[in-house]
């Protein structure tokens, strides 16, 4: 849950490293955002010579937090750290590399974010069978016995 005063770091390669999130967009009184929410926040640290300064109002879509992300299913994300995209107002990322996994429900409103993330976590159905096609990134050797078809998919196993 981000709400006005939250740090968040940036999650693509636009130049800003962190920002504080200023205001919620979407209803005139929501006091908390989640995955997939649009904000508006200020740059608080940007690397030197990138076209985004300090002190510079934007806008970002959230893409991890770590408050826990329940889904229909019963399965709950959870991330390590707040973390946002920046985009420009018609919703399209300034960066042009996206860091670190990002959750599915973004697929919906920002189809771009999700084509630029190396890693858009999915599910599995209660036999193990993938939802979705491709698996990107190292699997854990582990997985191998329960996942046959998951570990089939991926392209290195480690």
């Amino acid at each position: 849950m981000i709400q006005p005063q939250t740090y968040l770091t940036v999650a693509d390669n636009s130049g800003a490293k962190k920002l504080m999130c200023i205001r919620i967009i979407g209803a005139s009184n929501r006091r908390y955002a989640r995955i997939g929410d649009v904000i508006v926040a200020v740059i608080k640290e940007a690397i030197p010579n990138s076209p985004l300064e300090r002190s510079e109002v934007i806008r970002a879509v959230i893409v991890r937090t770590c408050k826990e992300l329940k889904r229909d299913n019963g399965i709950i994300i959870r991330y390590d750290d707040n973390a946002a995209v920046i985009v420009d107002h018609e919703g399209n990322p300034k960066g042009t590399r996206v860091f670190g996994a990002i959750a599915r429900e973004l697929r919906q409103n920002f189809t771009k974010i999700v084509s630029l993330a190396p890693e858009v976590l999915y599910i599995v159905d209660h036999e193990g069978n993938p939802k979705g096609t491709r698996v990107f990134g190292a699997i854990a050797r582990e997985l191998r016995q329960n996942f046959t078809k998951i570990v089939s998919l991926a392209p290195e196993v480690l």
